[in-house]
């Protein structure tokens, strides 16, 4: 028998990347302990403002592997952590990073300006354009990821609006 779980993990106050590694294990401990000797199926969604949103966005392949290794670090088939989801949100939002007087700044400002830039766009829509036709039918019908979705739908404007995020946090994540 099999326990499935949803666990919202608040980040409030998270500095560090080894505080949301820590408030993980501490939310699959806890529904471990719920599951009353179950198997727990869980996914893990990381929520509120925190200071290290860029550098979990940056590295979402590594928050998934430690949430796994704290998992398995709880005994052999206690936990099984599906998925990660990262539903958290920078400190510093995209208009205060405009007004920066650096290459953030200037970068933050010309991805808000390029969802109005036709020339921009159509250059978009020949080079992603190209690439999304030659996808076989099969996986440009069943999509999850909102900018993949974007770009086969054709809404580049909406695509850079969704990649934007992930392009400042990537640019501005500071490691631990």
């Amino acid at each position: 028998m099999v326990r499935w779980a949803v666990l919202p993990v608040s980040l409030a106050n998270a500095e560090r990347f080894r505080d949301v590694t820590g408030r993980i294990h501490e939310a699959v401990e806890a529904a471990v302990t719920e599951a009353d000797g179950r198997l727990l199926a869980c996914r893990i969604v990381l929520q509120g403002r925190t200071a290290v949103h860029d550098q979990l966005v940056a590295s979402e392949d590594r928050i998934l592997a430690e949430a796994r290794a704290g998992a398995l670090g709880l005994g052999g088939d206690v936990a099984w952590v599906e998925k990660v989801v990262i539903d958290s949100q920078p400190e510093v939002d995209a208009e205060t990073r405009a007004e920066r007087e650096d290459a953030i700044g200037e970068l933050q400002r010309l991805l808000q300006e390029a969802t109005g830039d036709d020339a921009l766009l159509a250059q978009i829509e020949g080079d992603i354009g190209k690439l999304v036709r030659q996808l076989p039918h099969e996986v440009r019908g069943d999509i999850e990821d909102s900018a993949l979705k974007a770009a086969v739908d054709g809404g580049y404007a909406a695509l850079i609006g969704e990649v934007s995020p992930y392009l400042s946090a990537r640019l501005t994540a500071q490691g631990d």
